[in-house]
């Protein structure tokens, strides 16, 4: 059988908008950089933790690239309804503020939003949700808890199966939880703080790193370095999870070989990041909407370039998709069919 893929063509980048397990085999990419999804509850994340492992193990079956770095967060969460619904009440700092209180604060300083009641009762916003309509931002007793998965152990399982071994890792220090959202919850777990950046091989390549494309000041100051400080997007009105130009700009310098393809494009970073570079690129993203404002965004960078559009047959490889779903089976003992939920 065939599919039918749109592609579109902007100076030395392709996208495309497909399924990347159907369009990857098609790719002739040296390299693969990108920041698949987290599995941590986004809307277009609707299909649960074996959804996310068919996703990921279908991803490597497909792709033949020399390089795959992949930025996860620390960990995955997933809903469970076997775990015991429980909230940790934090000792000896028992939150006095009352349903009263923010009625009274909210006439005191009409035209007050809801952070500036909270900043008046020295309080936060969560607690304002809680004493007004009962809201618990992070989930209540009576919902079903999520179950957290190490999501770095998980992808060097899968990348492993694929034939590919781990090369280099760095850990991204990014903005704390409550730089980049309105809600801190009062918890017994730790802030989400970190992600991860890993670098797999495939077995049998030797790939060329070229350290000339750094300064040496840049060497020193994070290509040789494990750790990586770089703030957050703040601004995600458009995508949910972007993440950093920087991010990828240092991803692609350290491992960028050959063709840079990302398959899961999202708002277009790496793309950017590569034409900017003068990287070839070439990204894949299954979502209509982000796929439309990856263009755009790609477009501006090569300001100059007339995007070409055009539709393609490609062969249907539904058997790389299968094979995919027979690892998660086989590790798991649960079937992930259908993969559906993907947007």
């Amino acid at each position: 059988g065939v599919m039918m893929a749109e592609k579109v063509t902007i100076g030395n980048c392709e996208l495309w908008h497909g399924d990347c397990r159907e369009i990857l085999p098609a790719v002739a990419a040296g390299s693969i950089v990108t920041s698949p999804p987290y599995g941590v509850g986004k809307e277009y994340e609707r299909g649960g933790r074996l959804e996310w492992l068919a996703l990921m193990s279908g991803f490597f079956a497909a792709t033949d690239a020399e390089i795959v770095v992949l930025n996860l967060a620390d960990v995955r969460c997933h809903e469970d309804k076997l775990i015991a619904p429980v909230r940790a009440d934090v000792v000896g700092r028992k939150n006095t503020v009352t349903a009263q209180d923010v009625i009274d604060a909210a006439i005191a300083g009409r035209g007050r939003n809801k952070k500036e009641i909270a900043e008046a009762l020295a309080c936060s916003e969560q607690t304002i949700d809680r004493r007004l309509f009962g809201n618990n931002a992070r989930g209540s007793k009576a919902e079903a808890q999520t179950r957290v998965f190490l999501s770095g152990a998980a992808a060097s399982d899968l990348a492993s199966v694929a034939g590919y071994y781990l090369h280099d890792s760095r850990v991204w220090v990014k903005d704390p939880c409550w730089q980049t959202c309105q809600y801190h919850s009062l918890s017994d777990r730790a802030v989400d703080e970190h992600e991860h950046v890993l670098c797999f091989r495939k077995a049998g390549s030797v790939p060329t790193f070229d350290r000339a494309r750094l300064q040496v000041s840049e060497w020193g100051q994070w290509g040789s370095r494990s750790v990586w400080a770089i703030p957050s997007v703040r601004n995600n009105d458009d995508h949910p999870a972007k993440f950093p130009d920087e991010l990828a700009r240092r991803m692609v310098l350290l491992w960028g070989f050959g063709v840079v393809c990302d398959p899961f494009l999202g708002s277009g970073t790496t793309g950017a990041v590569c034409a900017e570079l003068g990287f070839p690129f070439v990204g894949i993203e299954r979502d209509r909407r982000f796929f439309d404002l990856a263009c755009e965004r790609i477009a501006k960078v090569g300001a100059g370039d007339t995007a070409v559009h055009g539709d393609m047959l490609l062969p249907a490889n539904a058997a790389l998709t299968e094979r995919g779903a027979e690892v998660v089976e086989k590790t798991t003992g649960v079937s992930p069919r259908p993969v559906e939920g993907r947007s």
